[in-house]
């Protein structure tokens, strides 16, 4: 398939370049840069604010820290330099994109390759806060491009969706002559999670095995955990429970952390009770379930019920856990089977909690902010057909308590408990089944393409976006790679 590069990374590739490995050839980017402000679809929303809270914290083995701090090469720094660094790594730890870009101005007017350190530390802060027209602008300032600069920007691209750029930054990192590094796999394979290539996933890691060189550059525990969770996504348990026996017996000096048990249980679908199952098998491991270790043991429950049962386990077991994340998953469910008592059991929850659902608390969180749109939503629709003569009698919370279903009954969720119903604005739209951006993204369909009243063929469920009002349409094994305005025939 012939690789076409997006137009800011053809200037850098040679005729002469022999082709480099290519993770998304010829797909288009999902457009989620906007300039000083990236627009994020709800994954790298939640993620970034998980990342912010904490919550994300690194695969932290300290044998493994060590065996990488001790081969990176060896900089003499300035005490300036090292009062910068130190600096930077509190911005770091904060988020403080804005601070990070600040250390420019306390850097020499054409600063040179003894500055690389600062400039890569800058990077790395505003590519891991997800600023891509930032990252861009440290990019061009950079005295010299090494590995661990090209590493920061593959990865800031992977978590955007940008795949073809991705391709782009591998073809002129060989063109530049740079050698791959552990870590530079490690990202590669995080594309591969992003773009549901789980295939692809497995031949990098088993690419990665092959070359003992990199052996001192690999975090292990994180590789196996990019590969687990492109399997996950993809719903390969089998592959998943592979992978995590091969982690353990691979004698790398890699051990076992709750983000692998928590990629068993992403991949059990909708089987609630395998969920449970591996929840136990990790406590019996040794490790203590985290927050979003239960919360993905909820998703794997569509029953309002189980839900509701798992999270009163997991406020037993972990009394001072964070809850806006498990109100917003117990909210999507109650919202998508039209079970009105339990949305409003969640909402007195929140009010038990000292979270009122209008306060701006609750807003803080984007998956409970998202979660209580669509409940005002359907608020409003409700008020509307009250207005026009109706009278649906409605729960305490003011849900109507019966409401006509939509074609499928339910929007559609992914394993991680997200919507995957395609979006009018904000650049997400209906994908393929790669798990990219459609190569257009269409307006919605008129009123006129609605669905004849015939059934579905197997597999395949409907519902209507809130949004636009016009319906689509999702498989039920795979709903985040397969849904699409177009009615399957």
């Amino acid at each position: 398939m012939a690789f076409r590069l997006p137009l800011q990374g053809r200037a850098h590739v040679t005729k002469a370049l022999q082709p480099a490995r290519l993770l998304c050839t010829s797909r288009p980017a999902l457009n989620v840069g906007m300039p000083g402000s990236p627009m994020l679809n709800h994954r790298q929303e939640d993620r970034l604010h998980r990342v912010r809270g904490g919550e994300a914290g690194r695969l932290a083995n300290p044998d493994t820290l060590n065996k990488l701090r001790a081969n990176r090469p060896q900089v003499f720094l300035t005490m300036e330099q090292r009062t910068l660094l130190n600096s930077l790594k509190q911005t770091r730890e904060a988020m403080d994109w804005e601070a990070a870009l600040g250390t420019l101005n306390q850097m020499p007017p054409n600063a040179g390759t003894d500055w690389l350190p600062i400039y890569r530390a800058i990077l790395t802060v505003v590519c891991r806060c997800l600023r891509y027209e930032e990252a861009h602008m440290v990019w061009r300032r950079l005295p010299e491009r090494d590995v661990m600069s090209y590493n920061c920007m593959i990865g800031m691209c992977s978590r955007l969706q940008r795949f073809e750029e991705v391709d782009a930054l591998l073809q002129q990192m060989q063109a530049d002559g740079i050698e791959k590094s552990g870590i530079t796999y490690s990202q590669m394979i995080g594309t591969c999670a992003e773009s549901q290539r789980w295939n692809e996933a497995l031949e990098l890691l088993g690419e990665l095995k092959s070359k003992p060189a990199l052996e001192q550059t690999t975090n292990w525990e994180v590789v196996y955990l990019m590969s687990m969770t492109s399997c996950a996504r993809a719903g390969q348990s089998e592959q998943v429970r592979s992978l995590l026996h091969e982690l353990r017996e691979c004698g790398k000096d890699a051990r076992v952390h709750n983000s692998h048990y928590n990629a068993v249980i992403v991949s059990c679908g909708n089987d609630g009770a395998a969920a449970e199952r591996v929840l136990q098998e990790m406590k019996e491991s040794g490790l203590t379930p985290r927050a979003p270790d239960w919360r993905a043991v909820m998703t794997c429950n569509r029953d309002s019920k189980e839900q509701q049962r798992i999270y009163l386990m997991m406020r037993q077991e972990m009394p001072h856990a964070p809850l806006e994340e498990a109100w917003a998953v117990l909210l999507r469910t109650a919202i998508n089977s039209e079970d009105f008592e339990a949305a409003d059991w969640v909402l007195q929850e929140m009010r038990a909690n000292g979270c009122d659902p209008d306060s701006e608390k609750s807003s803080a969180t984007p998956s409970l902010r998202r979660a209580l749109s669509w409940y005002a939503m359907r608020q409003q629709r409700m008020q509307r057909m009250q207005q026009a003569g109706d009278q649906w009698p409605q729960t305490a919370g003011g849900f109507a308590a019966a409401q006509p279903q939509t074609a499928g009954g339910q929007w559609p969720q992914t394993a991680g408990g997200f919507a995957a119903q395609p979006q009018t604005t904000g650049g997400q739209w209906p994908q393929t089944a790669g798990g990219f951006a459609a190569a257009q993204q269409p307006s919605a369909p008129s009123a006129s393409a609605a669905p004849p009243q015939v059934p579905l063929p197997p597999g395949w469920e409907s519902a209507v976006d809130p949004n636009s009002g016009h319906p689509y349409y999702w498989r039920s094994d795979n709903p985040a790679a397969t849904t699409t305005w177009e009615r399957p025939v």
